[in-house]
């Protein structure tokens, strides 16, 4: 079978879960028969009640492996095996329908354990030939007493006795055989032997199939990965997690320090604009690291009403203030065990740096209204801000002991504007993240939209670049290519385009320029107050009190 194509939808494996249901249910059918058929049986060559209780449960034993190996090597070992220990038969071989129709062997081996070559062969390929033409099985423990077969040369040439032959049929096609022989007559097949091998032919068939599905995905997801891999050396493309791409060297330099400290337990502080990918580097830096299988707890302390900090970091404890119904673990609680990513750690109000510190540094906090219990936790603490802590210190609003516990790593994410030649890989990539699992064809950009991107002023880094080419995607005119107009307008909503303010008084344009960033922002999270803030990397507050101040609407025509 060919690997599918791009964009081709195939059917996973186990789907015909159903199918091995039933050929379950039919195979456990027929056995349940062997014993009144074996009763009903008579002369010297009949199978004893024993001989077919063991052959039925050694087939019961297969079929329930055969159903739950993926691996089509594994697999077709087992059903021999199976199919050896019913027929009694010295070799058995399977054969696979393949893409243009023909069948071929794929595995073949002797009763203790031989395999055989291809060329070795010693079959009747009458009998397969036969089989695969009337679609129905052949089964003679006496082919010599056979009229129609017992003249055949290769029944005299390869000495053989006894022959077996059964097609593996899914879904009513026919997707393989199975054949058996002996140079010995075997005793003598019952109708019970015959009914089991049907329906365990059923039942492998659809676990053939399953495997067969189950190694082409896998082929094509291993090409996928070593193309994907092969065209970022290409392009000098690295990467960390998803929606961290670069071709700058910086940034290379970042994705080498994460590496290095991932694996080692030490706190690490982040510095970069709003938009740059703080949050993304704390969890790429989790997501290698030892506390991996742990949580990883996002908090933005900017985002946080100020009465409330102490409570949503540690905890509470039920009654401790109104509107404390219940009792109620803190961040550092809930990340106990894996990584608590504190951003815009330098909104942190002075009076509760002291517990932070003690928290970091001794592992013990205390719930809000819990004085007399002091509770254990063990976090890896990831801290970002936009702010430059060094001036804070000096000013008297960040404690310098907090930040060299905070600050035991230090990264600093560049702005996209210092990254430019990031812009289209990043543009790119959210492209294909956008588009997985949507269908149809891949959108791209056209080179003027690409120069656009390259010309653009990135205020809110590589999060609205994000929602640019998310845009674009919704915008462009069906013909999936995304052009400069495209992106054009989505500058143009909300009033916050491209251009810089006109001439006038420095105060004047400093205020025309944050409005124009508020309103581009506001509408790139759909008026999101709390995401907004947390992009602007303010307080929902301060939002509050800019937009009333610039008396922006916060909903689409209100």
């Amino acid at each position: 079978m060919s690997a599918p194509e791009p964009g081709e939808k195939r059917e996973p494996p186990l789907r015909s879960l159903d199918d091995l249901q039933e050929f379950e249910d039919e195979f456990s059918s027929a056995g349940a028969e062997a014993p009144k058929r074996s009763a009903r049986g008579s002369g010297a060559g009949a199978q004893s009640h024993d001989q077919l209780e063991k052959k039925y449960r050694a087939m019961l034993e297969v079929s329930a492996n055969i159903t739950s190996t993926l691996d089509l090597s594994d697999l077709l070992s087992q059903i021999l095996d199976g199919v050896l220990t019913v027929t009694g038969c010295e070799r058995a071989l399977l054969m696979l329908k393949e893409s243009d129709g023909t069948f071929s062997m794929h595995m073949g081996r002797s009763k203790d354990g031989t395999e055989w070559r291809q060329e070795a062969l010693w079959i009747s390929r009458t009998v397969v030939e036969r089989v695969v033409a009337t679609g129905q099985p052949l089964v003679e423990s006496d082919i010599l007493a056979a009229d129609d077969l017992k003249d055949i040369g290769s029944i005299h040439e390869r000495n053989i006795r006894s022959a077996f032959c059964f097609p593996l049929r899914y879904k009513g096609d026919m997707v393989g055989v199975i054949y058996a022989d002996s140079s010995f007559v075997v005793p003598q097949v019952l109708e019970t032997d015959h009914s089991i091998l049907s329906a365990f032919g059923s039942l492998a068939a659809v676990a053939i199939e399953n495997a067969r599905r189950h190694g082409e995905l896998e082929s094509t997801r291993e090409t996928l990965e070593e193309q994907n891999l092969s065209l970022h050396k290409q392009l000098g493309v690295q990467f960390i997690d998803s929606g961290m791409v670069s071709e700058n060297k910086i940034m290379h330099e970042v994705f080498e320090t994460v590496r290095r400290i991932a694996p080692h337990d030490i706190n690490v502080l982040v510095h970069g604009a709003s938009g740059t990918g703080k949050e993304l580097l704390a969890r790429a830096i989790h997501d290698k690291s030892p506390r991996r299988d742990g949580p990883f707890v996002a908090v933005n302390c900017a985002g946080i009403p100020q009465g409330l900090v102490e409570s949503a970091l540690f905890g509470h404890r039920k009654g401790s203030f109104t509107g404390a119904v219940a009792d109620k673990p803190g961040h550092f609680e809930i990340a106990d065990g894996g990584t608590l990513f504190l951003d815009e750690i330098g909104d942190m109000p002075l009076e509760m740096q002291p517990k932070i510190l003690r928290a970091v540094q001794e592992g013990e906090i205390q719930r809000v209204g819990e004085e007399s219990r002091v509770r254990k936790v063990n976090v890896r603490i990831i801290c970002a801000t936009h702010r430059d802590l060094s001036a804070l210190i000096e000013e008297g609003t960040f404690r310098a002991d907090l930040y060299y516990r905070l600050n035991e790593a230090y990264i600093s994410l560049p702005p996209l504007r210092d990254r430019r030649e990031d812009i289209v890989p990043l543009a790119e990539f959210f492209l294909r993240k956008y588009h997985q699992g949507k269908g149809g064809p891949l959108p791209r950009l056209s080179d003027d939209a690409k120069r656009f991107l390259m010309g653009a002023v990135w205020e809110g880094n590589v999060r609205q670049l994000q929602s640019a080419v998310n845009f674009g995607i919704a915008f462009q005119d069906n013909d999936h290519v995304i052009h400069a107009a495209d992106l054009r307008r989505f500058f143009e909503q909300g009033d916050g385009g491209q251009k810089a303010p006109e001439a006038g008084p420095l105060k004047a344009q400093m205020r025309e320029f944050e409005e124009g960033i508020i309103r581009r922002v506001l509408a790139a999270n759909e008026f999101n107050m709390t995401a907004t803030a947390k992009e602007l990397g303010i307080s929902r507050q301060q939002l509050y009190n800019k937009v009333r101040d610039f008396e922006i609407k916060t909903r689409r025509g209100r």
